[in-house]
């Protein structure tokens, strides 16, 4: 009697557990109407893609391979359904970007897309979008209420002069606005590209690296107006040459150049090289990565000024607070012993050079190994 109790249990869990369960938060998409094409920015939660649509459980944060992003791109075109005057548009996947924090844990994170289409040239951008359309329908067979955290809404916007949003269900998919007041403004593209500059630094972790050690090199005191002036001008010059490539992988290769500079193994005149190479360099790379989330198919030389301009205040910033807390640390070494201190403080900089230069060295190795 046990065993036949048993066995019904088991055999009634079977269908419930024929598929997973995977908590599904609302698709976002921005739609932006730019001069000569239409972009798609689509923002969704990084679970259900892993397990059912890449099929992938190892992604880097960007530059995937070609299967996961012809992967995503089919889905993406099957899901978000754009037309112009009733003209299908088909769009293209230009930049695929899978961020997970380090205090997410169980493939949580968020992932990012961006799709480019052919341009608006018509009266109407209409279209639909059914993203877990699939998935919905399976859990709609099982009888009770759908289990919680499962939110399957497109919030859907179409930023333009005329900025309209849309909530978007199973019941009511499509939109429909037109497409002149949809276009994006002058002022709207230069404040995207400020903000692109912003964004690029703060959430590129390659990158943090290279201002921690910077910060620590420059450190203690003020740098006098030359210095600052030397890395001002080579950051403008590596932001003024970057070429239109995604990538971040030379970014470990400049965080070690900074942390050789602070680690203070050469001569005076040494490090300074160095900083003066790194602040070009991480400009070079942050407007690589930029220049794919820029407004225009070619950004132009305001759209790629305002993204650097975004960038230097956004490290500049960063530095400006690293340093104030290497000048606290500093000033602490001070109270415990006056006559010690600025030997303290080259041993405890040297040991976070040491650091930064080891992880950076590893990171970069990892990367072009690949």
């Amino acid at each position: 009697m046990n065993f036949i109790f048993a066995a019904s249990i088991i055999l009634a869990a079977l269908p419930a557990a024929a598929h997973e369960i995977y908590p599904i938060s609302p698709a976002e998409v921005d739609i932006r109407v730019e001069p000569g094409r239409v972009v798609a920015n689509v923002d969704v939660d990084s679970i259900y893609w892993i397990e059912e649509v890449l099929a992938m459980h190892t992604l880097p944060p960007r530059d995937w391979p070609a299967p996961a992003i012809a992967k995503a791109e089919n889905y993406i075109n099957n899901h978000l359904r754009l037309a112009v005057d009733q003209r299908p548009l088909q769009g293209r996947l230009v930049s695929a970007v899978y961020v997970q924090r380090p205090w997410q844990v169980n493939e949580e994170g968020r992932m990012r897309f961006r799709l480019v289409y052919p341009p608006a040239d018509g009266t109407t951008l209409s279209g639909e979008a059914d993203f877990y359309e699939e998935y919905r329908r399976e859990m709609a067979t099982e009888s009770g209420p759908p289990p919680v955290g499962q939110d399957f809404r497109v919030l859907l916007k179409v930023s333009g002069r005329d900025g309209r949003a849309f909530e978007l269900t199973h019941a009511s998919p499509s939109f429909t606005v037109p497409v002149a007041p949809s276009q994006r403004s002058a002022l709207q593209m230069a404040r995207e590209s400020l903000w692109v500059g912003i964004a690029t630094v703060f959430g590129t972790i390659e990158g943090w690296p290279v201002l921690l050690a910077l910060a620590l090199s420059l450190s203690p005191g003020k740098p006098p107006a030359w210095h600052l002036g030397a890395l001002l001008v080579a950051a403008a010059f590596g932001a003024a040459l970057a070429p239109q490539k995604n990538s971040s992988s030379w970014m470990w290769i400049f965080g070690a150049m900074a942390a050789l500079a602070a680690g203070r193994w050469r001569g005076p005149r040494f490090p300074v090289r160095l900083e003066i190479v790194s602040a070009a360099g991480i400009l070079l790379s942050w407007m690589t990565l930029a220049l794919i989330a820029l407004p225009r198919a070619t950004p132009g030389t305001v759209d790629r000024g305002f993204a650097a301009v975004g960038m230097i205040v956004a490290s500049a910033a960063v530095l400006a607070i690293v340093m104030l807390g290497i000048e606290f640390q500093r000033r602490e070494l001070v109270t415990h012993s006056e006559s010690r201190a600025p030997e303290l403080f080259e041993r405890r900089r040297r040991l976070a050079a040491t650091v930064l230069l080891l992880a950076c060295a590893w990171s970069g190795w990892s990367r072009f190994s690949r």
